[in-house]
């Protein structure tokens, strides 16, 4: 899997029921499609379909949120967790550790730099985030290395992104990456 996107329910503030996700190897659609039906850990049944989707699905709670919505929003870049865990144990793990700051609107593992981005949103959110920084959690250490300045705040970065430019540059090798694995699979 090279992606996992659960669609949010923006009224209630819970993830939905299905999920999109990437598969970067040959074959591994037709795996998961002969997993349809089966029986997963939790008492529930997993249920496989091919999507056409082309990675630029917007999920439809976006339409009505304005970026008022967003402007408390803030980004943490932290690292010290156990990057060898499964990707959506990192997600869940990371979502609860920060959840007591605020809501955890999304939750990016970078494979690559061992780091991950955590969007969360709350007045106040961002400070309590650093207070956490550095406590064991579980056997993780997670440390917030860099805290992104609000959206709408004039002290963003001068590129086209809010990211600083050493993050920008790991974002880029990612992105190659992913090209280059995309083109793979689909030769």
């Amino acid at each position: 899997m090279s992606h996992i996107y659960i669609p949010r329910n923006f009224e209630k503030g819970i993830l939905k029921s299905f999920a999109f996700v990437d598969f970067a190897t040959e074959g591994a659609v037709e795996k998961a499609l002969k997993l349809s039906g089966s029986a997963v850990e939790g008492g529930w049944r997993v249920f496989v379909k091919e999507s056409p989707f082309n990675g630029d699905y917007i999920d439809p709670g976006w339409a009505d949120v304005s970026f008022k919505h967003f402007s408390s929003e803030r980004e943490l870049i932290v690292s010290g967790y156990d990057s060898s865990l499964p990707e959506i144990d990192l997600q869940i793990g990371l979502s609860k550790h920060f959840s007591s700051c605020g809501e955890v609107t999304g939750v990016t593992i970078l494979p690559t730099c061992r780091k991950a981005t955590i969007f969360i949103r709350e007045e106040g959110a961002a400070e309590k985030a650093l207070e956490l920084s550095g406590r064991d959690m579980g056997g993780w250490n997670i440390t917030v290395e860099c805290v992104m300045p609000p959206m709408d705040s004039e002290k963003n970065f001068p590129t086209s992104n809010r990211a600083p430019p050493s993050i920008l540059g790991i974002m880029k090798k990612m992105r190659k990456k992913m090209k280059k694995m995309k083109k793979k699979t689909t030769e």
